[in-house]
Parts: C-alpha cells; sequence; structure tokens
C-alpha cells in the first residue's frame, strides 16, 4: 500500500478526521498533485503527492492542531521507511 494511503488512513484513525474518498481509498488519485480534503476538529488540511514526495498544507483553523497532525505524519513516515529498509 502506498505511503500516502497509509497515513490517510492514520490520521482518520488517530484523529478521527472526516477524509472524503477521492479515489484514494481504492489506490486511486495520490499520483497527481490535487489535494485529499482532511477534515479535523478544529483545522482542515490536504495532503497530496506527486508519488516522491508527501506534503501536507493547512488550509483553515488551528495551528496547533495542524502541528501536531505533521509530527505524527513524520514519525509515522519515519517508522514506515524504517521498516522498508
Amino acid at each position: 500500500m502506498d505511503l500516502a494511503i497509509k497515513l490517510l488512513y492514520s490520521i482518520e484513525e488517530t484523529f478521527g478526521a472526516e477524509i472524503p474518498n477521492t479515489g484514494w481509498r481504492n489506490g486511486f488519485g495520490l499520483e497527481v498533485s490535487v489535494g485529499v480534503p482532511i477534515r479535523l476538529s478544529l483545522s482542515s488540511a490536504e495532503l497530496e503527492t506527486d508519488g516522491s514526495d508527501i506534503v501536507c498544507r493547512r488550509l483553515t483553523g488551528s495551528k496547533y492542531e495542524f502541528d501536531e497532525v505533521c509530527q505524527f505524519l513524520l514519525a509515522r513516515a519515519e517508522s514506515e521507511s524504517e521498516g522498508a529498509t
């Protein structure tokens, strides 16, 4: 499973985020640089990837909550890459 898709599932489970299925649940839609909307309790963001880099951008709301999500994503991505080696 693609790392970006794993991260979306993790955000949904850990933070109770609302993430519409733009095709990512089926493995589609993350190869292009179109953000997948993420609605958190106090903010909204989007996650996108071009296949090599993953970008998470805060759109509205709490910077603190967004920073928590970013720290979580970095730790999760790091643990996934360590597991792959």
